[in-house]
């Protein structure tokens, strides 16, 4: 599984510094949506589906991300919080 724009999202902004993008995940996401091109923001909402389905996604993301991010800090799970970023990356190629 290619994860290439998540991972980007998830090392450069949802890292231990992530407050210096926003103080809510909708604001770090708006920093980057910013930031990104149209294909790139299309890359994440693809990565974001390859792995919403995927059998355990929970599991994955945190094989992936503990060092980054942990959505349980947030009240979220890992699927709820990429169906956050997704809507969120949906809402911003409307508007580009």
């Amino acid at each position: 599984m290619n994860n290439d724009a998540l991972d980007h999202l998830m090392g450069a902004y949802f890292n231990q510094d992530y407050y210096l993008s926003g103080e809510t995940i909708e604001e770090v996401m708006q920093d980057y949506l910013d930031s990104k091109s149209p294909q790139t923001v299309n890359d994440l909402i693809k990565n974001c589906a390859e792995f919403l389905d995927h059998p355990e996604v929970e599991r994955r993301f945190e094989e992936l991300y503990r060092y980054d991010f942990k959505p349980d800090r947030w009240g979220l799970t890992a699927a709820e919080f990429l169906q956050i970023i997704s809507a969120q990356a949906n809402a911003a190629l409307m508007t580009k």
